[in-house]
C-alpha cells in the first residue's frame, strides 16, 4: 500500500515537471493537488478517529447526565464538526481549515450575558 502511494506521488510529481514546461498554471495546480492528496493520507484518518472518539464521549456524556442534550452537543459540536478533507485552497491559505468544529456554546453566550446583566440590575 505504501509502495503504491509512493509511486503515485512520484508519478504526479514527474507529470507536474513535464507540464511545467508547457503550462505553468496547470503544473502549479497539479502540485497543490498532489500535496493535498498526501496531506489527506494523514489528516483524514486523524480527523475520523477524533470524530469517532468525540461521538462516543458525547454519547457517554448524554448517558451520564441523564439525557442532557446540551452537554452532549457541547462535546459533539467541536469534535465531530470541522473539515474532514483538506483541499488545495486550504493549503494555500485561501480558505480556513477547521480540525475542531465550532463550539456549541458560542451561540448561547449572548443569551447568558443578557441574563447576567438583567440579574445584576435587579439586585
Amino acid at each position: 500500500m505504501v509502495r503504491r502511494v509512493t509511486m503515485a506521488v512520484l508519478a504526479v510529481s514527474l507529470m507536474a515537471r513535464v507540464a511545467l514546461a508547457e503550462n505553468d498554471n496547470w503544473a502549479i495546480e497539479a502540485g497543490w493537488g498532489a500535496l493535498s492528496v498526501v496531506t489527506n493520507l494523514v489528516y483524514m484518518p486523524a480527523k475520523l478517529i477524533y470524530g469517532a472518539i468525540g461521538g462516543f464521549v458525547g454519547a457517554l456524556a448524554l448517558g451520564v447526565t441523564a439525557g442532557d442534550v446540551d452537554t452532549a452537543k457541547g462535546v459533539w459540536s467541536p469534535t465531530m464538526g470541522g473539515h474532514y478533507v483538506v483541499t488545495a485552497s486550504q493549503l494555500r491559505g485561501e480558505e480556513p481549515l477547521l480540525f475542531v468544529g465550532p463550539s456549541y456554546y458560542k451561540s448561547c453566550e449572548p443569551v447568558a450575558a443578557a441574563q447576567w446583566t438583567d440579574s445584576a440590575r435587579n439586585q
